[in-house]
């Protein structure tokens, strides 16, 4: 299976505290077994977008990964979405 791409929409808030940011790697770090961040779009106007490339862990899989960034990441995490190919 090849690695996905996920997109991650955080909040426009002020820039979260360090533990806050940590709590979507921290999620990442437990339900996938590779990820790396592929791509970073700011945005004045709204959300900032970022695009993780992940291979999520079988037992959890990847409609479990989104759940839990959406409910573990919160209020920083507002959105959490995936291409059913691959790409975004």
């Amino acid at each position: 299976m090849s690695p996905r791409h996920v997109t991650l929409s955080a909040s426009s808030a002020p820039k979260p505290p360090r533990s806050d940011d940590d709590r979507w790697k921290a999620v990442l770090g437990r339900d996938a077994k590779r990820w790396s961040l592929a791509q970073v779009s700011a945005s004045d106007a709204g959300p900032s977008v970022l695009e993780y490339r992940l291979r999520p862990r079988k037992s959890v899989g990847i409609d479990g990964l989104r759940d839990h960034l959406l409910s573990e990441a919160a209020p920083h995490v507002v959105a959490a979405d995936h291409a059913p190919d691959g790409r975004s």
